[in-house]
């Protein structure tokens, strides 16, 4: 007897929501890219229709990220209709929609009724730059010509090339592919300079090294093969690296990293260990995380009066008027 079976996928809104949580982190990270993303205009369909509502925000998330400098997007039977075919290996994003539909339901006096109810659907969509054999007007070309940085060194040029890594210049992200061995650099008119270029060409090569035919690093892990390099994930985790950077440079140091309790967050400033304090999931689940905080440790805060009638009874005095 065969047994069915189902599987639990994601559902369009919480994919979304955890690229958007996932780009808030990146936000906090020390580490800043040295190069500029590529112009990204409003995302239209492949009949030129510009997307609207949450469609428009996500696909400029997704083009930005990926480095794609066309606007338009497509589902793989359109690219075909259109003389395309998208490239192996390139993976689709999505675009959301509204199905409406009725229900039949009973009313509190027992008597059959009918509700209207929308759902949020998915479906599959590329990139015009992850086809190949558009027509030109799927890829317009930028109104101002890229310009090449100073700093262009022979010797460093010549250095690189004899490595014989696959490298590709594409889009906006520079990274390492183990399952193809290929390094990819946003092209070095995204750089501020040529030093920049340099350095992130040589981190990524980095990675390369540790391909299964050279060094054979376990690239699997995000932290590496070596358990000297495993962080224990716990509240405020990353607070012994922010006091360590703040011990280093003189420079202001925020602190990242599972704080999200008000006390917590305090001693780490009075203590020394970092400057200010990032939150990011407390945040998203409390908006009022900073009005809530400050009822904790006995402080308050300024607002407007439209906001003052809304604080209730419960809550205490935590909020005061602004005065102009």
């Amino acid at each position: 007897m065969t047994k069915s079976r189902r599987t639990t996928s994601t559902s369009p809104a919480q994919r979304i929501t955890a690229a958007i949580i996932e780009k808030l982190e990146q936000g906090t990270k020390p580490w800043i890219k040295p190069w500029r993303g590529v112009p990204v205009s409003r995302p239209l369909r492949s009949c030129g229709t510009p997307y609207r509502g949450m469609n428009t925000f996500w696909l400029w998330m997704v083009a930005d990220g990926c480095g794609f400098a066309s606007p338009y997007w497509m589902t793989y039977l359109q690219c075909q209709k259109l003389g395309g075919q998208v490239r192996k290996g390139e993976k689709s994003t999505i675009a959301i929609f509204y199905k409406s539909y009725t229900k039949e339901v009973e009313t509190a006096e027992g008597e059959a009724d009918t509700e209207n109810r929308r759902v949020l659907k998915a479906y599959a969509v590329f990139n015009a730059d992850q086809c190949d054999g558009l027509p030109d007007f799927y890829h317009p070309k930028p109104l101002v010509a890229a310009l090449e940085p100073d700093g262009r060194e022979d010797r460093l040029d010549a250095f690189f090339a004899h490595i014989g890594a696959d490298l590709r210049h594409h889009g906006a992200q520079a990274y390492y592919e183990p399952l193809r061995d290929r390094v990819t650099m946003p092209p070095v008119e995204l750089f501020e300079a040529y030093d920049h270029y340099y350095a992130t060409l040589a981190h990524e090569l980095s990675h390369w090294t540790g391909h299964s035919s050279r060094l054979d690093r376990d690239l699997k892990n995000r932290f590496g093969g070596d358990p000297r390099q495993q962080i224990p994930v716990g509240p405020g985790y990353q607070v012994p690296l922010a006091r360590t950077v703040k011990d280093a440079v003189a420079m202001p140091v925020v602190a990242v990293g599972m704080i999200t309790d008000p006390h917590q967050a305090e001693r780490i400033l009075e203590d020394g260990q970092a400057d200010a304090i990032a939150i990011a999931r407390a945040a998203l689940w409390d908006p009022r995380w900073p009005w809530h905080a400050a009822a904790a440790l006995g402080a308050s805060v300024k607002a407007p009066p439209q906001y003052l009638r809304s604080e209730p009874h419960e809550a205490g005095r935590i909020l005061k008027e602004m005065i102009p």
